[in-house]
């Protein structure tokens, strides 16, 4: 099979042999108005962080991942996929993004699927900045049930006492919502946040609950989390989720900490009254079951630290494969230790 492709940017169009082994039984599968944007051309995947995987070889790209294979051993039973990107455009916007991620589901799972032997899959969320709900792509590497973020808000109306602060917006798009409706019915003395909202929860069910089982597994292989600061929004929820569900280690320096996409206006002005333009506020926080608070800027603790220096930058990505092969091996020996927090 030819993947007709087009160049980013450009009309222009060429023509790329296939890399599923399996594509006629998988092609029924993906949506055809985006099989142009998979195929192997490198070009496809981002440049302005090169990677340096050291033995591995770029063999195939998706729509938003780019994955790399070794034929020399041990790197060869760990494969890398390097997930640049969890936006696929708006959920309400013009293109829908359900087909371009089955798309890129249904490619990876045969790239995967037509590899000899995986001992453990290498995930590199490094260049991720977040995009769409991060439980749409964590259902395709959760082993088991998990509870997703419950997002918990502020009754927007206290916000009204501070005229500094913009919240029109949300509370226009919050007042038809039942879940919201129903919290300001229940709303006790001195309440300040509204019931736990779980990111998976649709917005016609007021009972949903944030326990998710997952249907989707694209590897039955133990998987190691790469990351770091431009992990952020949906990519730091991800991988914050990841790490409490106990999936896997999470390897490299912290993730930026910045997980909502909710906020209010801050109009900012000196004592004479000039304007310095409007901050982003985050009004709300992220809780897990336990009860335990997930702050915005507190960062989450990494299971195999290693920070990138000056000193360490020409072989840092190959220490952090290194790393992850060293600590998915530990963490098969220490399967039974490795419950949810």
């Amino acid at each position: 099979m030819v993947w007709v492709l087009q160049k980013r940017g450009s009309e222009e169009t060429f023509e790329v042999k296939s890399t599923l082994k399996s594509a006629a039984s998988k092609q029924s599968r993906y949506s055809r108005n985006d099989e142009k944007s998979i195929g192997i051309d490198d070009k496809f995947c981002p440049a302005y962080s090169p990677r340096n995987y050291g033995a591995y070889d770029f063999v195939a790209h998706g729509i938003n991942w780019c994955l790399y294979e070794s034929k020399q051993a041990p790197y060869s039973e760990y494969p890398i996929l390097r997930f640049h990107s969890f936006y696929y455009s708006y959920v309400n916007g013009p293109i829908d993004p359900r087909p371009r991620i089955r798309t890129d589901y249904y490619h990876l799972k045969s790239q995967l699927e037509n590899q000899d032997k995986i001992s453990g899959l290498i995930l590199d969320l490094r260049d991720n900045t977040g995009g769409n709900n991060p439980f749409w792509f964590l259902d395709w590497f959760a082993s088991h049930p998990y509870h997703s973020f419950i997002s918990e808000y502020p009754f927007y109306e206290d916000f009204l006492e501070f005229p500094e602060v913009n919240a029109a917006e949300i509370l226009e798009r919050l007042k038809d919502e039942p879940h919201y409706i129903k919290a300001k019915q229940e709303r006790k003395e001195g309440q300040k946040y509204f019931a736990e909202r779980s990111l998976d929860c649709p917005d016609n069910d007021s009972s949903c609950t944030s326990l998710y089982t997952p249907r989707h597994l694209i590897t039955e292989s133990p998987i190691a989390l790469l990351v770091g600061m431009r992990c952020l929004s949906s990519c730091d929820s991800f991988s914050t989720a990841f790490s409490r569900a106990r999936f896997g280690p999470l390897i490299g320096e912290p993730s930026a900490a910045g997980h909502t996409n909710s906020r209010l206006y801050y109009n900012v002005q000196t004592a004479a009254g000039a304007s310095l333009g409007r901050i982003k506020l985050i009004p709300n926080r992220k809780v897990d079951t336990s009860g335990n608070e997930i702050g915005e800027g507190i960062l989450k603790k990494i299971d195999y630290p290693l920070w990138r220096s000056f000193e360490t930058r020409d072989r840092y990505d190959q220490d952090l494969v290194d790393t992850a092969m060293k600590a998915l091996e530990e963490w098969e020996k220490n399967a039974n230790t490795h419950s949810p927090k």
